[in-house]
């Protein structure tokens, strides 16, 4: 289908400026949680390159000033028991964690190391990622509910987050993880660009969920940019003042 549709970064920007509320069948989750109540769409990380002597309270204290951790565990050898220097931590909500992982990975070195720690996604966590989609151009009044009824004939559907705003109106937006990438493939296809839902401004966008890398690499790049364009500012007022 050819429509003119809303560009990806516009749609990622918006997103970005906004609040982090997500709405689920399960209920409305509140931004920031309860001290080690885990939300929805909570995420697990791996943790490398940390000394093989450091305990759970060591490597919290490193963690927690991010936001509350639902759960912390420090890798051992199965046989051994012999602790293999890397650990697995999940915090309560989802923005604490792309934050720790933003400002930690390969940046902070902990004492005893040569190399700064390595942060990533789990394995699993990984894996869902590549069944997620990204739901744009809903009306605002769509709500969990409805957004599962539009993909329940493609699959099984595991999870449907609603964004909302800091005052728990939605955005007009929702992530929706299916059970297979087949069923993504599906879903995609068929709706992708397909019409303009009564309330909604343009036409239903559904793509693939932006990885957590490449959502990283899009605050990177506007960061730089506002950077460029301070410093373009700084040099017009300079040449004024010269002139």
């Amino acid at each position: 289908v050819n429509h003119s549709l809303p560009s990806r970064v516009e749609i990622m920007d918006e997103i970005d400026a906004g609040g982090t509320t997500a709405e689920t069948n399960n209920g409305v989750d509140s931004v920031p949680p309860a001290s080690g109540e885990k939300q929805s769409d909570a995420i697990k990380l791996f943790v490398g390159q940390i000394p093989k002597s450091v305990t759970e309270e060591e490597l919290r204290a490193e963690f927690e000033p991010f936001g509350p951790i639902h759960e912390l565990t420090i890798l051992h050898d199965r046989y051994t028991k012999e602790h293999k220097g890397c650990a697995f931590v999940t915090f309560c909500a989802r923005e604490h964690a792309i934050e720790a992982l933003r400002e930690l990975h390969d940046k902070r070195t902990l004492s005893g190391m040569t190399r700064p720690m390595q942060i990533r996604l789990s394995e699993q966590e990984a894996k869902a990622e590549e069944r997620k989609l990204f739901v744009g151009m809903l009306p605002k009044s769509h709500g969990a509910d409805d957004v599962r009824k539009m993909f329940a004939e493609f699959g099984d559907i595991e999870e449907v987050n609603v964004l909302k705003d800091q005052t728990k109106c939605s955005r007009g937006c929702a992530f929706v993880k299916m059970s297979t990438r087949q069923e993504c493939e599906r879903a995609i296809e068929a709706l992708n660009g397909s019409t303009i839902l009564p309330g909604a401004s343009s036409y239903l966008v559904v793509r693939y969920a932006d990885s957590e890398k490449e959502r990283t690499q899009r605050r990177m790049q506007k960061a730089l940019q506002l950077q460029q364009q301070q410093q373009q500012q700084q040099h017009q007022q300079q040449d004024r003042k010269s002139g």
